[in-house]
């Protein structure tokens, strides 16, 4: 249960980035035509070096990786309701 929730704390790192990525559309409008593949990217780097750092420390890998996908689906939750919000 440990490796469900050291997963689902990726959380943490996801929703500080995307606030950042919102941040920097917002000062420069002509940005967020790219705004989509940079928040992939950079939400795709993280969570790669946060699950190849953490998976071997892990007891239970199918659980960690239960718990990166919650992480990315609240992450992308809260991305759609802060777009939605600031329009």
């Amino acid at each position: 249960m440990i490796s469900f929730v050291v997963g689902a704390l990726l959380v943490t790192l996801l929703i500080p980035l995307n606030d950042l990525v919102l941040l920097l559309a917002k000062k420069n409008p002509k940005m967020t035509m790219g705004i989509g593949i940079g928040m992939i990217a950079f939400d795709m780097l993280i969570t790669l070096v946060y699950g190849f750092l953490l998976k071997n420390e892990m007891a239970d890998n199918k659980l960690f990786i239960a718990g990166l996908l919650l992480a990315i689906f609240f992450a992308m939750v809260d991305k759609i309701k802060k777009f939605l919000k600031s329009k």
